[in-house]
């Protein structure tokens, strides 16, 4: 049986940015012979009532906590603080089942945006004008976004109807779930690495799948920027000085500008 991925994100959830890495690489790596299926939730719409939750009595335990998570995914994200970080983002989740509606490429493309605009940029999905400029910079038809955007019901319907396929386990932002929905069911908490990710999937798949090795740095980072070196790292499978190498010269070469955000250099697209 063919053997796919299910996980849950949000784009207002940093463990979302974690995994995007993974997933670059592993479409790289196998393309449509491994699919991504992916469940937008949300995890919170209320960031006091998400402490009473977690019972964190004050803004420092909640610090610890995404530090704790920043440093598990080595990812640049951004610092927030009880004062910028936002109150709410399902705003994040329904935008992103909005894209949804215009099918690929640009639903992808717009998930991946707005998750690096909230958990790199340190952007608030509650303000309508990054969720918008997201959209923009997705290439999304903007008068069909604006419009779903605005269908409030119709969004949270969408929303709560998902997951119809998707196996009956612990899932959470934080893991993955590799099923050939057959026999063997995998969940890996955690798999930030996507070594760990392809390892998996090369056994329950038995070696059978081809797989193509990304090369080409400065073209992905041109298309898929801003992108840190770690980012960079994980997709191509390189060592830290041959990801800042191929990064630099693509800089040199004037395809590449370099960016800072969430205080780590990031490269993009040159204008």
């Amino acid at each position: 049986m063919p053997v796919r991925i299910v996980h849950v994100t949000a784009p207002g959830c940093s463990w979302s940015w974690g995994y995007e890495p993974v997933f670059q690489r592993i479409r790289a790596v196998y393309g449509e012979q491994v699919p991504i299926d992916l469940v937008v939730d949300c995890p919170y719409a209320d960031f006091d009532e998400w402490m009473v939750h977690y019972e964190m009595a004050s803004w420092d335990e909640a610090l610890a906590f995404f530090n704790e998570g920043v440093e598990k995914m080595g990812l640049p994200m951004v610092s927030w603080t009880k004062e910028t970080i936002p109150r709410n983002v399902l705003p994040a989740s329904l935008a992103a089942i909005a894209a949804g509606r215009q099918g690929p490429p640009g639903a992808g493309r717009f998930l991946r945006i707005l998750t690096r605009r909230i958990n790199v940029e340190g952007q608030d999905p509650g303000k309508p004008e990054v969720l918008l400029a997201a959209a923009k910079e997705a290439g999304l038809d903007i008068k069909r976004f604006e419009k779903d955007l605005a269908d409030d019901e119709g969004l949270r319907a969408e929303y709560g109807d998902q997951g119809v396929n998707v196996p009956h386990l612990p899932m959470g932002f934080y893991n993955l779930i590799l099923t050939d929905d057959d026999t063997r069911t995998l969940i890996l908490d955690y798999a930030f690495d996507p070594a760990v990710v392809e390892s998996a999937i090369d056994w329950m798949s038995g070696g059978a799948l081809t797989k193509r090795l990304p090369a080409d740095v400065v073209a992905y980072a041109a298309e898929e920027g801003p992108v840190s070196q770690v980012e960079v790292e994980r997709v191509f499978a390189l060592k830290p000085r041959d990801a800042l190498s191929k990064l630099e010269a693509g800089e040199k070469a004037g395809r590449l500008a370099r960016v800072t955000l969430a205080g780590a250099p990031h490269w993009r697209k040159a204008a």
